[in-house]
């Protein structure tokens, strides 16, 4: 059986479904910065009203003090805080979650951003549609 594809563009080509269940993806920053080395997503692609998490691994040589991750989806921009649950706040892992709001069938997108008690900032991008 072939590839299944699920929704219509507006243009009328079909577009590919993604992966499913919970994906982790290597991560590498540049800079002084927090070094963000793995982000796990689960599920990776989320309906409409399911709660989806994020779990990033990060060491820094400065306390992090703040995690973001801002999804950018098909008609909304939205920003959410994570929490240490794991480590220290220089070698750790940072949790969050949220209930699905909006599709991702054609933008899905999220900046991972950490900030240190130094001031400084790592940013990572993951773009996936």
């Amino acid at each position: 059986m072939g590839r299944q594809f699920l929704y219509s563009s507006p243009t009328g080509q079909p577009i590919p479904p993604i992966a499913q269940g919970s994906q982790t993806y290597a991560v590498s920053t540049k800079g002084n910065g927090p070094k963000i080395s793995s982000v796990t997503i689960d599920p990776f692609d989320p309906k409409m009203g399911e709660r989806q998490a994020f779990r990033i691994a990060i060491a820094s040589a400065y306390p992090v003090q703040n995690v973001l991750v801002t999804l950018t989806t098909d008609s909304s921009v939205t920003t959410y805080k994570l929490v240490g649950v794991e480590g220290y706040t220089m070698d750790g892992v940072w949790e969050g979650g949220w209930v699905t709001t909006d599709t991702h069938n054609y933008t899905y997108q999220a900046t991972i951003s950490a900030f240190t008690s130094s001031s400084t900032t790592s940013t990572a991008i993951l773009s996936f549609r």
